[in-house]
């Protein structure tokens, strides 16, 4: 039966594991400079780019999000939530009322739409 190690003993196994490990990644790179000197800025460029893309597309899906969550009433410098987003014919009745001088916040409310 296999004894069980310590966690001192795991521990200083991974250290010699990660040493070893780079040691051998700089053996490589002092190999392989040519290679390096190559791949390192499409490796950097890529990356950057991949951040870029990710970055723009959370920042869309917030925008999303909050666009359908929330209605902006600059009369007041208000934002008001919603259980839902309106539908077009709904839209058409706030912007009549509000064309009649009532408060976009009395229009949500009437219609059931504020959360």
């Amino acid at each position: 039966m296999e004894e069980k190690r310590t966690f001192k003993e795991t521990v200083n196994d991974l250290k010699q594991r990660t040493k070893e490990k780079i040691e051998l990644t700089c053996d490589w790179c002092k190999r392989h400079k040519e290679t390096l000197v190559v791949l390192i800025p499409v490796v950097v460029s890529g990356t950057v780019e991949l951040v870029k893309v990710v970055a723009k597309s959370k920042n869309q899906k917030e925008e999303r999000v909050l666009k359908e969550n929330f209605i902006y009433d600059r009369q007041h410098g208000h934002y008001y939530e919603l259980k839902r987003a309106p539908k077009s014919s709904e839209w058409r009745m706030i912007d009549m009322r509000k064309g009649e001088g009532e408060s976009l916040g009395d229009i949500l409310a009437d219609m059931r739409i504020l959360k």
